[in-house]
C-alpha cells in the first residue's frame, strides 16, 4: 500500500493532476473548458487517492492511474480515447523523466539520503517540487518550443 498524506494529496497529487490535465488538453489540441478540467481534476485526485490506497505491488497504481486518466479524458473531457491513451502513456513517461532527474539531483548533486527523504511527507514534498518544475517545463517546451512538430507528440 503507497499510501498518502494530506500534505502530499494537497502540494504534490493536486498539482500533479492538474499539470497532467493541462498536458491531456495540450497535446489532443481539444478546446480549454475550465468546468471540465476542475470537474476532472477532482475525479483524478480522488481516484489517485483510492489507487494508492489498495493493497497492490509497486507500479500496478501507475497503470490504474493510466487508465483512470484515459477514461477521465474521454468522458469528461471528450478527447479520443485512441489519443488518450498515447497521450497518457508519454506524459506518464515525460512524469518518469522528470522525477528521475530530480532523484539523479538529489543523490549525485545534493549528495542526501533518498531513503531518508522519503520517509518523511514533508522533505518528499519539498525536495519533488522541482521534479513538477521540470514536468511542466518538459511540457511546455514540447508544446510551444518545437511549434508544429509538437502535434506529432
Amino acid at each position: 500500500m503507497l499510501s498518502l498524506s494530506f500534505l502530499e494529496i494537497v502540494c504534490r497529487v493536486l498539482p500533479e493532476s492538474l499539470i497532467i490535465l493541462f498536458g491531456m488538453y495540450t497535446f489532443s489540441r481539444t478546446e480549454f473548458n475550465m468546468k471540465n478540467y476542475i470537474n476532472s481534476n477532482i475525479v483524478l485526485v480522488i481516484c489517485i487517492y483510492i489507487i494508492r490506497k489498495l493493497p497492490i505491488n509497486f507500479g500496478v497504481h501507475t497503470i490504474l492511474n493510466i487508465l483512470i486518466l484515459v477514461v477521465i479524458s474521454h468522458i469528461l473531457n471528450n478527447i479520443d480515447v485512441i489519443s488518450s491513451v498515447k497521450i497518457a502513456i508519454k506524459l506518464s513517461i515525460l512524469q518518469f523523466f522528470s522525477e528521475g532527474l530530480n532523484i539523479l539531483f538529489i543523490k549525485n548533486i545534493l549528495n542526501k539520503n533518498i531513503v531518508y527523504i522519503f520517509n518523511d511527507s514533508y522533505m518528499k514534498v519539498m525536495y519533488g517540487l522541482p521534479s513538477l518544475v521540470i514536468f511542466i517545463a518538459l511540457i511546455s517546451l514540447i508544446r510551444y518550443g518545437f511549434g508544429r512538430e509538437s502535434e506529432e507528440f
